[in-house]
């Protein structure tokens, strides 16, 4: 009985370690980097917003293909303005930046540059 009971131990562990691994292998690569900004590009037509960051990329999804420094940020949307606003500040002060990916790229600029989630300084 001891016996059985420590397999069904044993079982509920695997599948608690191989469930979130399963879960794990099926998201998206989110790339992350950390660096100068030494590019911002605005688009006037569309509002999309480029920037490059000097720092080496982690985990670049399958769209960036070519773009390994280059993020995109869509300006036409009202709560992207503070991200916009910090990245001028940053690239103004010679500020360090760390920059996380969405793991998907951005539809209303190029279709192979990838959509940043959030921007933050490096003190």
């Amino acid at each position: 009985m001891r016996q059985f009971h420590e397999m069904k131990c044993l079982e509920r562990t695997l599948s608690v370690l191989v469930v979130p691994a399963f879960f794990a292998a099926s998201c998206p690569a989110m790339a992350a980097s950390t660096g100068y900004i030494t590019e911002i590009v605005t688009n006037p037509n569309n509002g999309a917003v480029n920037f490059v960051v000097n720092g080496q990329r982690t985990d670049l999804p399958a769209c960036a293909n070519g773009q390994r420094l280059r993020w995109a940020i869509d300006g036409t949307n009202a709560l992207a303005q503070p991200t916009i606003a910090l990245l001028l500040a940053a690239h103004a002060q010679n500020q360090k930046v760390f920059v996380q990916g969405l793991g998907s790229c951005s539809s209303r600029d190029q279709p192979n540059v990838e959509a940043a989630s959030y921007v933050a300084l490096i003190p």
